[in-house]
């Protein structure tokens, strides 16, 4: 699968987790464009493979060490029978102040 840089306004992903598919997730938004994400973290309590569990609050921490914007996140702790990890961001544009 070949995706073109600087193509996409957004990006939505929703329960599906391949963490080697986020670089090129990463550049084929374009500046000022968003990325909306959320699957399930490691506080799932079945027997859903490991692999395809974030850790809490990985999206977060990758995200913020791409230096974008954090618009909302939110991380279920193991209270929750189905924890998902979900958040928003705003890729940067060098037309914002």
């Amino acid at each position: 699968m070949c995706i073109r840089d600087r193509t996409y306004d957004l990006i939505i992903c929703f329960f599906f987790l391949d963490r080697a598919l986020w670089p090129a997730m990463r550049s084929a938004l374009r500046p000022g464009g968003l990325l909306i994400m959320e699957t399930f973290n490691s506080h799932r309590r079945d027997s859903f493979p490991s692999d395809f569990l974030l850790k809490p609050e990985e999206f977060y921490t990758e995200i913020r060490s791409w230096g974008w914007d954090i618009v909302a996140s939110r991380s279920d702790g193991p209270a929750f029978p189905r924890p998902t990890d979900a958040i928003v961001a705003v890729k940067p544009s060098p037309f914002v102040a």
